[in-house]
């Protein structure tokens, strides 16, 4: 996990089963109400995704609010599903979630600087060609130009989709066409993205050895994500066959 930004900090979790520890030490910061929803959770693939989630969700607020004890921090879906972090000293603080079976992404920053995160474990050929039939015509050639292979771009396209639709609070519960992006480019480490219909907003982008990530920011927002690539876990390992290691915390 790691911060950036100095007054509005946004804080960034990310969280792989089998490489964090086992689940007793994550269930110590669920709060009561969130370990009794837990509790009733059958399938152990949803109880994997949603301990991954909270606890990558409690970490990066904790990375703002380093003093407040993760069980003590509650957060439940709202009327949209979105998450809703709720504690008395953190009124202006919210938090977005995605996680996959195995992963999961966190970003937690202040309401005044919106932001959505998504991450995706890479597409099959298969459900490439069917993400393929929902995007915009030109989405995959920006994507292909900018030197990305057919999955990763699929792949890369659909988080950065999903991640505006999380910073809009709407959810992929409009025309896809709404989110149309209009920009891939390489910058550096990540990949930025830009929309046409949200020229207020940008996207950062990461293409991992088995996952996607983008998250999404104001265009104005003056924070610019350092390199993930060389500050996560050794665990994770990247498309290009690095690894990096956490040398920056809170």
């Amino acid at each position: 996990m790691f911060s950036f930004g100095d007054e509005n900090a946004v804080a960034i979790c990310m969280a792989k089963a089998g490489v964090w520890p086992a689940a007793g030490p994550l269930l110590a910061s669920l709060h009561p109400e969130e370990r009794l929803y837990w509790d009733q959770l059958k399938a152990d693939k949803r109880k994997t995704a949603y301990l991954l989630g909270r606890h990558a969700a409690k970490l990066a607020a904790g990375c703002i609010a380093p003093t407040i004890p993760l069980d003590r921090m509650l957060i439940r879906p709202g009327l949209f599903q979105q998450p809703v972090l709720i504690h008395p000293e953190l009124a202006n603080r919210q938090v977005s979630i995605s996680h996959t079976d195995r992963l999961a992404a966190c970003l937690a920053f202040p309401e005044m600087v919106p932001a959505g995160i998504d991450i995706e474990e890479m597409l099959s050929e298969e459900r490439s060609e069917l993400v393929k039939s929902y995007l915009m015509p030109g989405e995959l050639e920006l994507a292909t130009a900018a030197g990305l292979p057919f999955r990763e771009a699929a792949t890369l396209l659909w988080t950065a989709k999903e991640s505006l639709s999380k910073c809009l609070r709407t959810g992929l519960t409009t025309p896809l066409s709404v989110y149309e992006i209009d920009r891939v480019e390489r910058a550096g480490r990540w990949i930025v993205g830009g929309f046409a219909n949200f020229p207020q907003y940008r996207a950062f982008s990461w293409l991992f050895r088995e996952a996607a990530m983008s998250i999404v920011l104001p265009i104005n927002c003056e924070h610019e994500p350092p390199d993930l690539y060389r500050l996560l876990e050794p665990d994770w390992t990247w498309r290009d066959g690095e690894h990096g290691s956490l040398d920056r915390e809170c």
